[in-house]
């Protein structure tokens, strides 16, 4: 395990000894993480999980833990009644403590039997993403079982006339013990929940709110006057990727422009900026220099009594008020929130903010989110909010941590308006200088092609292509020593064609540029013998009813197109060879609409029919062969291999550090197969030897054989879901710096907080999205893509 990776899996455990939170909180947060963020068995999430080993993976989702702990919740209203007078009678908790949980939390309530948290007061407070299609209003709420059986879940509204309460109870959670839920109210008001498991019931009275007002108001200020633009109609439909695509409100009114603020994150904080940072909040200890977490570069520590502050090379700190006294206690929503504002306020951090709680952590997890000068919320990339984290104990003592926000704003940039920027969400043909990403229960995914930014005052020009029909064309993006000729000669094609259907009057071009070719696969053409690694890939509905799908996926020097679909008679047979090699004979039928080539085969064989997973205990490193940086494992009986993708290509990742733990890898050897001289492991999967925390070995089931399934999607035949864009605003963004610092190529747009307009919205099938859209208009961008960080 290298350095990094280390020391994040040491903060994370120190941390959640030192915090524990309870534990429908931390079930619960588990089942979320593990519901909304677990692979996606898909192709694109096929080949990210083949491309970096599992660890990459491990730590990449104890970071997604660590910045995902809680999801955005409204502070607790103190409206005392319901409409008309009626005073909700709201259950008190009697913080009855269900089995095996060893801290007491005032907000239980339980019977011996059935256990729930109740919300602070009373009141559950509902936000906008919190808000069902249909004007419903759902929540997640999490119950403890001592009683054998399945809960059902039953409520009605006590104020008024109302549809009774719905709840979405999942499957995978066992007969006893913890079991999450969805309490989705059809209203406000003032309701009665019961929750049964067999003879056994559990019944308590709440209050459903809808957008309560927050504790710190903010005022907005506008950034200049506002460009008249025609309002687009509530609820009107739009085609849109083969669905539809509803505008649930008008557009808002949009700036003629806006700022732009330097934020220099991008850069390694130095000993000086800690030692400020330390003054801020009046430590006089000493800073000394530690290995930092991101590798390569120096973290900052500073103890001055009980105080510690420590500061991370990205800028990322985090503030003990008595890191030996720190226990875990609760405080009032009100007495928290009076505290955070002055803790704020006394240590300078003199901005507006929102503020937000952690769910089941109220009075003790808040999140600080910072607006810019103009009032705009600020976020890093794909649904994560630059925020501040607090927690607090009964003592009033404090953790807090975030980035230090030190903007400097730049002149007044002129921006499109938001009908524009709807209007690059609606094109037909694929659009640039856009950000977008869809998560959901069946895993999440995105994207990027934000435009570099160009803030000197010289416009640059836009090329205008005419692109080729998408089902005659692919795309290739221009890497360094690139030049017109060669990327046409590699493609075979003449470079004038190459110009023409890009329009491009001249020959430059530039790095990270999106050129358009001409398919090399065209409909007809025939394979013979042609080599790939045969899938089986089976969507499930929600109705029951299954398809199955063959994949084909060809090492990328094959194919300018690596995957491919497969039909034809008896393919059923090649099932057993799931994740081995197949040669198939066939032509190109069709392109589906994902632009999938769809092979229909012919005939077909299995070159290695016996070849058997294998699992291998080792240490990887890496070394350089051929020029290239390849992955080394070493078995523990001395055996090397050189680690291959499962289709073939070499494998890299250049995060590998010698003196990491033993590892299971997972995967197979084609016999005689070899790489500069030493065999070749197709690898797929793994896992670590020994658990981090204790030391014991871990069990290790091999999975590669089994076929991916995929739950709750519709089969071929059904109508995609259909799209809503529930909330449009402006908003600023910039590049999480954990990323950029460690990208040699972030460039200068790493330091720079820009506008974009911001839709958010779900599919009918419960995913959410978000589409980013830039914001400044084309003379202030370069017509070349930024760099950027993959989502996940």
């Amino acid at each position: 395990m290298n350095p990094k990776d280390k020391k994040i899996i040491e903060l994370l455990e120190n941390t959640a000894q030192a915090i524990k939170p309870n534990m429908v909180f931390e079930h619960e947060l588990e089942k979320r993480l593990t519901a909304a963020h677990k692979p996606k068995p898909d192709l694109f999430a096929f080949l990210r999980q083949n491309i970096f080993p599992t660890l990459g993976w491990t730590i990449a989702l104890v970071i997604l833990v660590s910045g995902l702990s809680w999801a955005t919740r409204s502070l607790v209203s103190r409206t005392p009644a319901a409409g008309n007078g009626f005073i909700c009678p709201v259950t008190e908790p009697n913080g009855s403590l269900p089995p095996g949980e060893t801290v007491e939390s005032p907000e239980y309530l339980g019977n011996g039997e059935l256990w729930t948290v109740l919300w602070p007061d009373g009141k559950v407070m509902m936000e906008q993403h919190n808000q069902e299609t249909d004007g419903s209003l759902s929540m997640k709420w999490g119950w403890v079982r001592a009683v054998t059986g399945a809960l059902t879940i039953e409520g009605h509204r006590l104020d008024a006339e109302a549809e009774p309460l719905r709840a979405d109870i999942p499957d995978g959670y066992g007969d006893t013990g913890f079991q999450v839920s969805a309490l989705i109210f059809p209203t406000t008001g003032c309701w009665e929940v019961t929750g049964r498991v067999g003879e056994s019931s559990l019944t308590f009275v709440t209050e459903v709110l809808f957008e309560g007002v927050k504790p710190t108001p903010v005022a907005i200020q506008e950034i200049s006057t506002p460009i008249p633009s025609t309002p687009i109609a509530n609820d009107e439909n739009y085609d849109w990727r083969d669905t539809k695509l509803t505008l649930s409100q008008a557009l808002p009114e949009s700036p003629a422009e806006a700022k732009v603020y330097s934020l220099k994150l991008s850069q390694p904080a130095t000993m000086d900026e800690a030692r400020a940072l330390a003054q801020q909040f009046g430590l006089n200890g000493e800073v000394t220099e530690t290995p930092g977490e991101i590798s390569g570069y120096f973290d900052y520590l500073i103890i001055d009594g009980k105080q510690k502050l420590t500061v991370r090379s990205d800028h990322y700190f985090t503030y003990f008020s008595d890191f030996e006294n720190f226990t875990l206690g609760k405080l009032p929503g009100g007495q928290a929130l009076a505290i955070i504002d002055n803790f704020l306020k006394q240590y300078q951090f003199n901005f507006a903010y929102n503020i937000e709680m952690a769910i089941g952590n109220e009075g003790r997890q808040y999140g600080i989110l910072p607006l810019t000068p103009d009032g705009y919320e600020i976020s890093f990339d794909y649904m994560t909010p630059l925020r501040f984290d607090i927690t607090l104990d009964d003592n009033r003592n404090i953790i807090f941590s975030g980035y230090q926000i030190n903007l400097e704003p730049l002149e007044g940039f002129g921006i499109r308006t938001a009908e524009e920027a709807f209007q690059k969400i609606l094109a037909p043909s694929q659009q640039f200088g856009m950000m977008e990403i869809f998560r959901g229960n069946g895993g999440g995914g995105g994207g990027s092609s934000f435009y570099k930014l160009n803030l000197s005052g010289t416009p640059a020009s836009f090329p205008t292509p005419t692109p080729a029909p998408i089902s005659d064309r692919s795309e290739y993006i221009v890497q360094e020593g690139d030049t017109l000729t060669s990327i046409a000669e590699s493609h075979g094609i003449n470079t004038e064609e190459l110009m023409q259907i890009n329009g491009l009057s001249e020959s430059r071009i530039f790095i990270g540029q999106v050129l358009i070719i001409p398919r090399q696969l065209n409909i007809g053409q025939r394979f013979e013998g042609l080599r790939g690694l045969f899938t089986v890939n089976i969507y499930r509905s929600s109705n029951g009813s299954q398809r199955v799908e063959y994949g084909f996926i060809l090492k990328q020097e094959d194919s300018p197109i690596p995957y491919m679909l497969l039909e034809g008679n008896e393919l059923s047979n090649l099932e057993k060879y799931h994740n081995r090699p197949v040669d198939i004979w066939g032509i190109i039928d069709r392109y589906d609409n994902f632009g999938r080539p769809i092979i229909k085969v012919e005939s077909y064989e299995a070159p290695y029919p016996d070849i058997e997973i294998q699992v291998l205990q080792g240490t990887q490193e890496n070394i350089e062969l051929d020029g290239n940086t390849a992955v080394l494992f070493t078995t523990n009986a001395g055996e090397k291999y050189i680690q291959l993708l499962p289709a073939g290509d070499l494998m890299v990742d250049p995060g590998i550090d010698p003196t990491q733990p033993q590892l299971f890898i997972e995967g197979f050897v084609i016999p005689n197969e070899t790489y500069a001289g030493y065999p070749a492991f197709r690898y797929f999967t793994g896992g670590l030897v020994f658990n981090p925390q204790d030391g014991t070995p871990m069990e290790y089931e091999t999975s590669i054989d089994q076929p991916y399934i995929m739950e709750g999607v519709p089969n071929n035949n059904s109508i995609p879901p259909t799209a809503t864009i529930e909330k449009v605003d402006l908003a600023y963004y910039i590049r999480n710096p954990i990323y950029s610092m460690t990208d040699a190529n972030a460039g200068a747009d790493a330091q720079y907080l820009q506008p974009v307009w911001r839709f958010y919205g779900h599919y009918s099938n419960g995913d959410e999205f978000e589409i980013l859209i830039q914001a400044l208009k084309d003379e202030f961008l370069y017509p070349e893509l930024a760099p950027n960080t993959p989502p996940g």
